[in-house]
């Protein structure tokens, strides 16, 4: 939902850049397909808030067009320093509800009605409670 709303034409290379915790941030390389559609071109990784933009230019085979999230605020100097990768406003931080019921309205008719009962997150690393008591949840 953040990739399709921030400013990017079809085939824009966008990157998502979230805060995560410890001086880390969450990576989601992405293609824009059309007005309300983008693809992951690869898993989102959680990498050092240092490695963010390079990880994301080596997942798009270059540096992205757009990066928008609210990990960007804090690479604000290395991303200004790419020269043809614009920023998008704060405004795309965090993903917003009216972008994501126009992005369900163009899938609907296709759509598993009972997928939404099989629906499951996907975490990008494990929990908490995984890490600290070697606990398997069976969550990623």
């Amino acid at each position: 939902a953040m990739a399709v709303a921030a400013p990017g034409a079809p085939g824009a290379g966008v990157c998502v850049l979230q805060r995560a915790r410890a001086d880390e941030v969450y990576v989601t390389a992405l293609r824009i397909e059309g007005a309300n559609l983008a693809t992951e071109v690869a898993p989102t990784q959680v990498v050092k808030v240092k490695e963010g933009v390079r990880v994301a230019a080596e997942l798009l085979g270059g540096p992205p067009d757009v990066l928008c999230g609210d990990g960007v605020r804090e690479r604000a100097g290395v991303v200004q320093s790419l020269a043809d990768t614009q920023i998008a406003e704060a405004r795309y931080d965090v993903p917003r509800a009216a972008v994501m019921a126009e992005i369900a309205a163009g899938l609907v008719e296709g759509a598993d009605k009972q997928a939404a009962f099989d629906l499951r997150p996907r975490y990008v690393r494990l929990s908490q409670a995984e890490r600290e008591h070697g606990i398997d949840l069976s969550l990623r």
